[in-house]
């Protein structure tokens, strides 16, 4: 998301707050390109150089957003095409999370396919799920990081360094998970030392940890 007349750039990580946080400088985007979907920080660079904008992005602690991602495409996503796809490809209607990780979540991290349906401005891109947060920030010089776990607050601070007013955050996109629980639940030894060795960039960049007490 570009907002040309407050130099900002709000780059979308998927299952890290972003419909929310969208849906709270959306009113301030000035420009049709890279509106939707998950584009990566590069696919911006080729638009233009945007030195001197305020660039800022939200993060989840890894195991969390994992579980979370899991359970979003199991049960439906958007119901689009891609989320389907990518939900057929790793056959996540009959497998449960352990499984997942245990099996698909290999593949699953640098999987490229299931270019399903045409966004407008983006093309076909792939769901990016399970890619790595650092995919998304590649080449980029973050101004603000705003984290999941402080969502409220990190985007109140980060409104004022860009220059427009905050708001009290919706919910958007909230879990479908029943009876949801702590993301350590869903974890034993082998998939989370997985977890830890796929995801060891993200945890390290942002310095997460399997015992951060978060939520869903």
């Amino acid at each position: 998301m570009i907002s040309h007349k407050h130099k900002f750039i709000f780059i979308h990580i998927p299952k890290t707050a972003g419909m929310t946080l969208r849906s709270a400088f959306v009113r301030y985007r000035d420009d049709p390109k890279l509106q939707m979907g998950h584009p990566y920080y590069e696919k911006y660079l080729q638009i233009q150089n945007f030195e001197g904008y305020h660039k800022t992005t939200c993060v989840r602690n890894p195991f969390d957003r994992l579980v979370s991602a899991f359970f979003y495409i199991k049960l439906g996503g958007l119901a689009v095409a891609s989320d389907s796809c990518l939900c057929k490809k790793f056959n996540l209607k009959n497998i449960n999370f352990s499984e997942f990780v245990k099996t698909k979540l290999e593949s699953a991290v640098n999987f490229d396919g299931c270019k399903k349906i045409r966004r407008n401005n983006i093309g076909n891109e792939t769901p990016r799920h399970f890619h790595l947060q650092t995919k998304f920030i590649k080449n980029c010089k973050l101004d603000s990081i705003i984290r999941f776990e402080n969502l409220q607050t990190d985007y109140e601070q980060t409104c004022k360094h860009i220059g427009i007013p905050s708001k009290q955050l919706p919910h958007k996109n909230k879990s479908r998970i029943k009876d949801k629980k702590h993301y350590s639940y869903y974890y034993d030894d082998n998939s989370r030392m997985i977890v830890e060795r796929l995801y060891e960039e993200d945890l390290k960049k942002f310095n997460y940890t399997f015992s951060d007490k978060t939520l869903l």
